[in-house]
């Protein structure tokens, strides 16, 4: 009798396990479509591909800010933009100075760039800037073909590099590093500095050979919201563009916003 029974209680388990898999969950057959959870049909749930490929746009003040210049005031500004994917954009850059005391000095470039990722966090770029520069007689203009790069080093140090080549076949080139030093969740410390250098003179834009311009400046930020952080700071720049007006020393106060959108 015991026999029996255990008999029949194997014949049971045995019919039961052929109707289940092994985790307990009622075997597919050929009449039931396949899931993916239990009673979803097949791909109900899944999630819509990544659209790791599509274009996007940005735009950003790094810099925009007010100082004292003299006994009047000046604008200066350091803007860059882009517009692509994740591998080739099209680049918009844009630094400038503009004095308010009266005589009207002031100096901006504008560049326009194709950038190819070939670096984790590097971009190489190539492309034409046009320098204008306001001296105490006339606006001069100069035209260049430009290639370069940009992106993070490691420990996200910022870096830029530019090599111009000028309509009168003079060589030039920006270099630029900055540092953004996290003090709080808002708080941001940022040294920063920029050398432009020349490869020989230029008479028309009143540049000498060398190091022609540079700029050291120390700025602290608050960040009211991401796209939005106003600034105090100091910086110090030094000019040879003395042919046109504009050249000397000058350590001044800052007062400027960051912002992007």
């Amino acid at each position: 009798m015991r026999l029996m029974t255990l008999v029949v209680i194997m014949i049971m388990t045995s019919i039961t396990s052929a109707q289940h898999d092994g985790h307990g969950q009622p075997a597919l057959t050929k009449e039931e479509p396949p899931t993916t959870q239990r009673k979803l049909p097949y791909k109900s749930g899944w999630p819509k591909p990544v659209m790791d490929d599509m274009k996007v746009s940005y735009f950003e003040f790094e810099n925009l800010e007010w100082f004292r210049e003299g006994a009047g005031a000046a604008l200066r500004w350091d803007a860059i933009g882009w517009n692509g994917g994740p591998k080739q954009r099209t680049w918009f850059k844009s630094t400038g100075e503009q004095s308010f005391s009266g005589n009207d000095l002031g100096k901006f470039d504008l560049q326009f760039l194709n950038g190819y990722l070939v670096a984790p966090t590097i971009d190489f770029v190539y492309g034409l800037r046009y320098d204008v520069r306001n001296g105490s007689v006339k606006t001069r203009g100069q035209a260049s073909a430009v290639v370069g790069f940009q992106g993070f080093l490691p420990y996200r140090f910022n870096v830029e590099g530019s090599l111009f080549i000028s309509d009168e076949g003079k060589f030039a080139a920006r270099l630029t590093g900055s540092y953004q030093m996290q003090l709080t969740q808002e708080l941001y410390l940022v040294p920063r500095a920029e050398l432009n250098l020349a490869a020989s003179r230029s008479t028309r834009m009143g540049i000498e050979p060398g190091i022609f311009e540079s700029e050291f400046g120390l700025r602290l930020r608050y960040e009211i919201r991401r796209e939005l952080a106003p600034y105090i700071g100091y910086v110090w720049t030094n000019s040879k563009n003395s042919s046109i007006g504009n050249g000397g020393s000058l350590g001044a106060w800052v007062l400027g916003l960051r912002m992007w959108f």
